[in-house]
């Protein structure tokens, strides 16, 4: 089977025009409000003091406002970050079954498989995140003579 992005695009634009209505009901509470609450209420993290250098007790500092950033907005990334995974279980709720269900039919059954879901969605973020992490510029391989 060969994927062809074109046709993908077109398939999916179809899809939206047709159920427009529904998934704009769907993504304004569970994808869009949730990041523009975020955005509105919650205070970006500390950054670290671009001077710093190597100074310990500067960088000790800095982990201890994150810390205490943390503590203190954690809690609304989660929710908002749970709300959005809902919102995606949701429209993969309403494409992937094989029923079509209704809103309401897909609402409850995603509220059902949400717990394998969210704990399935944190198993793959876990690696990904770390890879991403990990992951090194070719620039900085290449100043630091490893080519």
């Amino acid at each position: 089977m060969k994927l062809d992005f074109a046709t993908v695009l077109t398939d999916a634009w179809t899809l939206f025009k047709r159920d427009r209505d529904l998934l704009l009901r769907i993504a304004a509470p569970f994808l869009f409000l949730p990041a523009f609450a975020l955005a509105l209420v919650v205070p970006d993290p500390p950054m670290p003091v671009a001077g710093a250098g190597d100074n310990e007790a500067q960088a000790m500092a800095w982990a201890d406002a994150v810390q205490t950033w943390a503590a203190a907005h954690g809690g609304w990334y989660l929710l908002a970050y749970v709300m959005s995974f809902f919102g995606t279980s949701l429209f993969y709720g309403l494409y992937l079954d094989r029923d079509k269900l209704d809103l309401r039919q897909a609402l409850t059954r995603c509220l059902r498989i949400f717990p394998r879901f969210l704990l399935a969605m944190v198993i793959v973020s876990l690696p990904a995140g770390q890879g991403c992490c990990s992951m090194r510029s070719p620039a900085s391989t290449f100043s630091a003579g490893r080519c």
